[in-house]
This record gives C-alpha cells, sequence and structure tokens, in this order.
C-alpha cells in the first residue's frame, strides 16, 4: 500500500519478475478492500499514507487478519516510527530508498517464517511434504506464485547474426541480462538500460552484438535513456527524476531535476532542448536546458502509456506500450501525427522501449529479452 505511482510501478515490477502476483493500493481504504476479498499471504505498507497512517493501518488489518506478515516502507525520518510498529505486530521494516534484492530478500524472509510457524511437530519419522500454496500478492498487497521465491538467473542467449535488412523484416538481438527496457543511440553504439537490474549497457553495432560496458547504479532504475549535449540522460519513475551524467568511466551522475510527471518513462535530447514522456500522465514535455530543466510545451500523447522518442531529423516518432504502436509526428506546434505502425514483433510481446537514428529504428522487449533493428525506410505506416 502506497499513494506513490512510481513506487507502485517499481516494487511491483520487481515481485512480479521474482514470480509473485502483485495488487496495489493507493490508501488506506483500498488496501483494507484487498484484505478482506484476498487474504494476501504479505503486505507491504508505506508508513505515511494520505487517509490513514501506516501504523493505524496495521492495527486494522491486524484486526481482520491477525497472523497476516506485514512489511513497513519507511522514508528517510521515518527509520524510528517502522521499528515502533514492529514492536506493535509489524515482521520487519525496510527503508526506501531500497535495492531489488533487499525487497525480494525481505519478503522471501517473512513469508519463511510464516511457513515454519504455521507447521506443527508431527510424531512420526516421516519427510513432512508441505502443500503448494496459492500465489501471493502485494497490496501494495502481494500474492506468491508459490511457496517459495523464483530464482531469477541470468539467461544468456545466442546472438543473432547482424543483417541489416532491406525488407521490413527486422534484425533481432538477444541480450544476456533480464528486463531491458531503454534505449538510445550515440551515432556508434546502442546503450541499454535495465530497470531490474539497475545497469546501463553500452552495445557495439557488429555481429556479436557486443557488451563494451556496463555501469551499475544501487539507488537507481533507469526507464528512459538519451545520448545528448555531451552527457548521458536517465530518468526513474521511483524517484521521479531525470538526471544527467558525466560521459566518464562510471558514468556519474551531476545533476537530478524533478520530472514534470510521476512515471518519466523515455527521453530525447534534439540538439538543443530535452523531451520526456510520462506512461501516466500520457503526456510529452519539452524542456529547457536551464537549472531547473524547465518545461516550455506539454502535448498529449497519441497513446495511453508513452514509453520512448526519438526524431530522425525529418519527424518525431514516440512508442506506447499498451498499444504497442509506434507513432510518427510532424515537428509542428501541434506534433501533427502523420501515421502509425504496429511493429510484427510486437504483436504478440509487450513494447517496452524505443530509439532510432537518420536510417535505423530500434525497439525492445523487456518480456522477451529482445532488440529489434528496423530500416526506417521500409517500414510501413498506416496514415
Amino acid at each position: 500500500v502506497d499513494d506513490e505511482p512510481g513506487m507502485l510501478l517499481v516494487i511491483s515490477r520487481i515481485l512480479e519478475s521474482a514470480g509473485y502476483t502483485v495488487h496495489t493500493a493507493e490508501n488506506a481504504q483500498m488496501g483494507l478492500e484487498i484484505v478482506r476479498k484476498i487474504h494476501p499471504d504479505v503486505v507491504l505498507l508505506d508508513i505515511r499514507l494520505p487517509d490513514m497512517d501506516g501504523p493505524e493501518l496495521l492495527k486494522e488489518i491486524k484486526k481482520i487478519y491477525p497472523e497476516i506478515p506485514i512489511v513497513m516502507c519507511s522514508g528517510f525520518g521515518d527509520v524510528e516510527t517502522a521499528v515502533q510498529t514492529v514492536k506493535q505486530g509489524a515482521s520487519d521494516y525496510i527503508s526506501k530508498p531500497f535495492k531489488n534484492e533487499e525487497v525480494l530478500k525481505v519478503v522471501k524472509n517473512v513469508l519463511t517464517q510464516q511457513i515454519a510457524e504455521r507447521v506443527k511437530p508431527v510424531p512420526v519419522r516421516e519427510e513432512i511434504v508441505l502443500p503448494a500454496r496459492k500465489p501471493v500478492g502485494w497490496s501494495k498487497l502481494l500474492i506468491p506464485a508459490g511457496l517459495g521465491l523464483v530464482l531469477i538467473g541470468v539467461i544468456v542467449f545466442v546472438i543473432l547474426k547482424i543483417v541489416f535488412p532491406k525488407s521490413s523484416t527486422p534484425s533481432v538481438f538477444s541480450v544476456p541480462y533480464s528486463h531491458p527496457t531503454a534505449l538510445t543511440f550515440d551515432g556508434e553504439n546502442l546503450w541499454v538500460s535495465s530497470w531490474f537490474t539497475q545497469t546501463i549497457y553500452k552495445h557495439k553495432l557488429d555481429n556479436s552484438f557486443t557488451v563494451g560496458g556496463s555501469y551499475y547504479f544501487p539507488t537507481l532504475h533507469p526507464t528512459g535513456l538519451s545520448w545528448g549535449d555531451n552527457c548521458l540522460w536517465t530518468c526513474d519513475p521511483w524517484t521521479r527524476k531525470i538526471y544527467r551524467h558525466n560521459l566518464d568511466t562510471t558514468l556519474s551522475i551531476v545533476d537530478s531535476y524533478d520530472s514534470p510527471g510521476t512515471n518519466p518513462s523515455g527521453l530525447y535530447w534534439d540538439g538543443i532542448n530535452l523531451w520526456s514522456v510520462d506512461a501516466t500522465e500520457d503526456r510529452i514535455y519539452k524542456h529547457k536546458l536551464d537549472e531547473r530543466l524547465s518545461v516550455i510545451t506539454v502535448y498529449d500523447s497519441p497513446g495511453p502509456s508513452p514509453i520512448g522518442i526519438f526524431s530522425d531529423g525529418k519527424g518525431l516518432w514516440t512508442a506506447d506500450s499498451e498499444t504497442n504502436k509506434i507513432y510518427k509526428h510532424e515537428l509542428d506546434n501541434k506534433l501533427t501525427i502523420v501515421g502509425f505502425s504496429t511493429p510484427e514483433a510486437h504483436q504478440q510481446t509487450k513494447l517496452t522501449g524505443m530509439t532510432g537514428g537518420s536510417k535505423y529504428l530500434w525497439t525492445v522487449s523487456e518480456d522477451t529479452g529482445k532488440i529489434y533493428q528496423y530500416n526506417i525506410k521500409t517500414m510501413k505506416f498506416t496514415h
């Protein structure tokens, strides 16, 4: 249970990727309704909520479902309160910002403890086989797909040979890490981020799609990337920030700016201004490169969940993850839509990122771990 959409999104993704079914609630009343209807196996509960504070909601949940484990989520300055809630019946607490593995670890620990408490001694010398359990959820109420967590491993894919297409058939690249999300092209290399591994990868566009470098950020979940202005830009829906990185050996963060929306999901630098899209607000923002990254213009997104944006110098392109459509716009004061395309590769797999250059366009699906390269001239659009 959390009133921040960005936090709901990030934690939901972390838990779903580990095999959990996730139910979210933006306030205390929604959380109580889910507890009554579903009886989840574990609850993650924010300490500060708009309609009821976390400790009070903890007591209400315990009245309905006394045995349910509850993990309190505390922000900076709330740790002491979180410790007090443990004395009042919470199973554990975790402090924001936290790493992906910390979330998974605390959920696993409280579920394991809950199972152990339910198992009674058996006066026979037999191996005790525990029955399978129903999935859990996060209400941020959590409901796992089984008793144990699904271990997340890194699958090494066979890299497909690069063939720059003359037809509309894309070249396909598989990556050796999970949840590739955002893309940007620097004119020579393709950069890819994974919100789950919290890492940015630099790929050479050779026959093996070689990883030329990787950069890990323990407090960053990058869902948008852009190369430009002699730096790298990223955005994070968890913190609701846009970041500027130096092009040094660690891609160190030198500036951060508040995102105008609650769920920043894509970035593009046009040579003068930075553009961002927001997957919850359904907006496209054009920013001035000043000390506040001020918004100059706001446009409505043609799709309900924009996740990518770039320009080939002739028009502006945006991508939407809910419809799996790519839109082409005029570079006018209304971003007039010229047409749209639904790439064949994304008719069955979710479109989670897009970028391009003057000749090629790249898309990515975090579901399959594949990146698709299209020749822009051969793409088919509906007008």
